[in-house]
């Protein structure tokens, strides 16, 4: 065990302590029937045998609404324990203050806290408190700590080569990586089990094969690394949004997210009619998605427009506080593009720009962003005027929508304002490396207004 996988002695003390307190509130649970006054007529999924669920031994109940979880079963031989709200609250106040531990931040997981818990509980239980909380648990951390790469499938984005925006790239998933998935699978002995275990292939090549994957490198225990590699690529897809066209078109929607979390939208219906049967119909609402195909050839025009300075910006180990402001509006503005409403892109837009061009709450929105995105645009008194102008009109559409529910019909000025937005983000990446704090940046623009 290395310095940086040790807890300060009286943190640990402390930790194990609240674990104690909690054990002591763990108490013996009789199951009642409860009587539902409506239960819905659901179609089983699956029917499972006792022989399918013996290895569960726990389970939560999770409130609806804040997904709280409410209380702890687990089961020790023939006998059902509960840990209830009270002691479920102060479980969860424990895994935090666990896991901000710098030796832990970065590492463990909350539900790897909190499974280990529960079988430190249950060994208590069964055996009697012979090991404290934390000499039980963080063994088994360390141990499970590795590094790992992580792919996480995009939906709707496929690339020729790769392409890395900061520790994330994304490459495509060929017909060779299921290929040899497939080969590293050991076959089970029955024809029944092989026919499942090809059929499960099938459908993950229908989904996924010929689409990209962002992969990332990950040192930590399992469920940490798949946890934080979405996160990272949630992250890099949404600066490459930046540069897949949706961003200049107000009636656009982006559907570029990790697969499974793009909110395809559709319906499915019937139609009933006298003496036959109903018919189905199912159809998918619009804006269609369209796959963003990255070629070679594409990539190399895309960077030119900018996006190689975006890579570069993503990849930087130490940014400036003023690369950091810009790598938060652009993950502010690229939510603009998976928006549906246009008034909601609006609201989306101007967060993204005040966060860059105003210095704080007590500046007057509409002048500054205004002008300071002229000035960073225009190369001509006319032509910034106009960026002021237009950028005026499209606040006041944001304005009517936010305090009157009033969405904007007309599009020509808004698509005019989107496409003066893309340039600015794209403009303030290339000299993001120009100024090192959001006040040198403003200070430049001020400067260059009264030059």
């Amino acid at each position: 065990m290395t310095s940086e996988q040790t807890l300060h002695p009286e943190a640990q003390s402390r930790f194990n302590e609240i674990a104690r307190d909690l054990l002591q509130k763990v108490e013996p649970h009789e199951p009642t029937e409860q009587e539902k006054a409506f239960r819905p007529d659901l179609f089983p999924a699956a029917h499972l045998s006792g022989a399918n669920i013996k290895g569960i031994r726990h389970l939560g109940t999770t409130d609806r609404l804040s997904g709280e979880i409410t209380d702890q079963l687990f089961q020790v031989g023939d006998k059902t324990w509960i840990l209830g709200d009270e002691g479920c609250g102060e479980l969860e106040e424990l895994i935090t203050r666990i896991q901000n531990q710098k030796a832990l931040n970065s590492t463990v997981s909350r539900q790897t806290l909190r499974n280990l818990f529960i079988d430190w509980i249950e060994q208590c239980i069964a055996e009697g408190m012979k090991i404290e909380f934390l000499d039980f648990a963080l063994p088994q951390i360390w141990q499970s700590v590795t590094r790992q790469r992580i792919m996480v499938p995009i939906a709707n984005l496929s690339v020729e080569t790769d392409l890395a925006i900061g520790d994330v790239t994304f490459t495509s998933i060929t017909r060779e990586f299921f290929d040899k998935w497939r080969e590293q699978k050991r076959d089970p002995e029955s024809d029944e089990q092989r026919e499942i275990v090809q059929r499960w292939f099938d459908e993950r090549r229908k989904r996924f094969q010929g689409l990209a994957a962002a992969s990332v490198e990950v040192t930590a225990e399992p469920a940490f690394a798949v946890t934080a590699a979405y996160e990272a690529a949630d992250r890099a897809t949404r600066l490459l949004r930046l540069f897949t066209g949706e961003s200049l078109e107000p009636l656009a929607v982006s559907y570029l997210k990790p697969f499974g979390s793009e909110d395809r939208r559709s319906f499915t219906a019937w139609r009933i009619s006298a003496n036959t049967a109903p018919a189905e119909h199912s159809e998918t609402l619009r804006p269609h998605p369209i796959p963003f195909e990255l070629s070679d050839e594409l990539k190399a025009n895309l960077m030119e427009l900018g996006l190689d300075a975006l890579c570069r910006l993503a990849a930087k180990a130490t940014p400036t506080t003023f690369e950091q402001s810009v790598t938060e509006a652009l993950l502010l503005y690229s939510q603009s593009s998976v928006a549906e409403e246009v008034a909601e892109k609006l609201v989306l837009v101007f967060v993204a720009l005040e966060s860059l061009l105003l210095r704080d709450q007590n500046e007057g929105i509409q002048q500054n962003v205004g002008e300071r995105m002229a000035f960073i645009l225009g190369s001509a008194s006319g032509e910034r005027r106009s960026i002021a102008g237009l950028v005026k009109k499209a606040y006041r559409h944001r304005s009517e929508y936010i305090h009157h529910g009033h969405r904007p019909t007309e599009m020509e000025d808004i698509r005019r304002f989107f496409r003066y937005t893309w340039a600015f983000f794209v403009r303030v990446i290339k000299i993001s490396g120009d100024f090192s704090t959001k006040e040198d940046f403003l200070d430049a623009l001020e400067e260059r207004k009264f030059a």
